[in-house]
């Protein structure tokens, strides 16, 4: 009996650590935050973005909202994005946007790969600059492929 007490209490402790940002829900006030689609490549075929959401307002996105990373309802007031700007499967760079979110306005996140460097844009709905960042190119690690021998006999 104390080892299922001790389970429980174990598991009670952990449900606190899986803590996601809370997206407005349609009938709340909220502005729309979209993240720009790869314009072309392999990945561009299943929906990936330009900038990928590492965290909003300091907290990671939603694990349910995690295949369709374009989209988010926020509330209005400040916003903090901690972003991945993607240049290719090895090369990305990362940084902080700030900016004032007004209810049912729609922000667009997108980037552009230059010389040395990546400029990361938030736009409005009517495609002025609401705030911008320069980030640095960077190595990320490569996904990794590991072949799988299944014996036939």
């Amino acid at each position: 009996m104390p080892r299922i007490l001790l389970a429980a209490l174990f598991f009670l402790a952990l449900s606190g650590c899986a803590t996601y940002y809370d997206e407005a829900s349609s009938d709340e006030p909220h502005a729309l935050l979209v993240f720009e689609k790869l314009e072309s490549g392999f990945a561009s075929a299943f929906g990936a973005t330009q900038v990928v959401p590492l965290e909003l307002n300091g907290l990671p996105p939603n694990e349910w909202n995690k295949w369709d990373y374009q989209r988010f309802r926020v509330y209005p007031g400040s916003m903090l994005l901690f972003v991945q700007a993607e240049v290719s499967n090895t090369i990305a760079g990362f940084g902080y946007l700030e900016f004032e979110a007004r209810e049912g306005e729609t922000y667009t996140v997108s980037r552009t790969v230059r010389e040395r460097d990546i400029l990361i844009v938030v736009l409005d709905s009517n495609e002025r600059k609401v705030n911008s960042a320069v980030v640095d190119k960077a190595p990320i690690q490569a996904p990794v492929t590991v072949p799988i021998y299944i014996p036939t006999y």
